[in-house]
């Protein structure tokens, strides 16, 4: 293989790399939409708070806080997943048009 096939082949699993992120990104937002939408649903009921937490053995606030950590440590995954597809996406067009491959 010359150095531009191995070059072509290297931005072609660089860009199949950067859409596969998206795809993968895409369905984490959509985890994370459905995960708020039933956070707030049980926020509303409030019959709820007590039955879990007598299931996990704490009190209500504790088991809110951590419920919120939580949703907020996979907003900050998926902003990372963001900069990750975004960094591989800008190499690619970078690639591209420097070699003209």
């Amino acid at each position: 293989m010359t150095s531009m096939q191995t070059d072509s082949a290297f931005v072609r699993r660089l860009a199949a790399a950067a859409r596969a992120g998206w795809w993968c990104l895409l369905v984490a937002v959509a985890v994370v939409i459905l995960q708020s939408a039933v956070y707030l649903s049980v926020v509303r009921s409030g019959c709820f708070w007590p039955r879990m937490a007598g299931f996990m053995g704490t009190e209500a606030p504790t088991m809110h806080s951590v419920l919120l950590i939580f949703m907020m440590g996979m907003r900050v995954a998926v902003l990372a997943w963001l900069l990750g597809c975004l960094f591989l996406t800008l190499w690619v067009r970078r690639l591209r048009r420097i070699g003209d491959v």
